[in-house]
Order: structure tokens, then C-alpha cells, then sequence
């Protein structure tokens, strides 16, 4: 083990000077690290609002089919089994 001559204030700038020397270089490169990722764009492509290969029906075409409102604003759809049954998603029904 080595001995340090001189003062502990000299000791302690000579660790610092040779820790942190590489610092600016380590903050540029996480900078563009940084950069560059914020700047790629892997989303998912945006959300359609139809079926793909869907199309537009004519109105009552598919009598089966239902619209569940809830005072007045759309709610779900639904399937009608029965003509006094409705299936629909667990979701709209809690």
C-alpha cells in the first residue's frame, strides 16, 4: 500500500479530480442516450375506430343488436338472446 504525502485537502482533490474527469464525457453521452430514445417513435400505429374489413350497415339490418344507454348517454352494446334478455360485457353492467 502506498503512502500519500501532503495535506488531506490535496488528497481529496486529487480523488475528486481523477472521478470526476470522465464525468462531462458520461453526461453527454446519457444526454444523447436521452435524446435519442425520446425521439423514437415505437407506439403502436394509431387506434382506428372501425373493424378492419368492417363496414357501415343499414339501419335495423341487424335486429339483434342493442345500444345500452344509461340515463340518456351510450353505455355499451349489447346482443339480444330473448326478446326481454340482453348479453353484454361484464364492464357495462357494474
Amino acid at each position: 500500500m502506498r503512502r500519500f504525502k501532503g495535506s488531506p485537502r490535496r488528497l481529496l482533490s486529487s480523488k475528486l479530480s481523477t472521478c470526476c474527469s470522465c464525468m462531462p464525457v458520461t453526461m453527454w453521452f446519457l444526454i444523447l442516450f436521452l435524446a435519442l430514445s425520446l425521439g423514437r417513435n415505437d407506439a403502436a400505429p394509431p387506434v382506428q375506430s372501425r373493424v378492419v374489413g368492417g363496414y357501415n350497415c343499414e339501419m335495423n339490418s341487424q335486429p339483434w343488436q342493442v345500444a345500452v344507454y344509461y340515463f340518456g348517454e351510450y353505455l355499451c352494446g349489447g346482443v339480444l338472446i330473448d326478446p326481454s334478455w340482453v348479453i353484454t360485457a361484464a364492464h357495462c353492467a357494474t
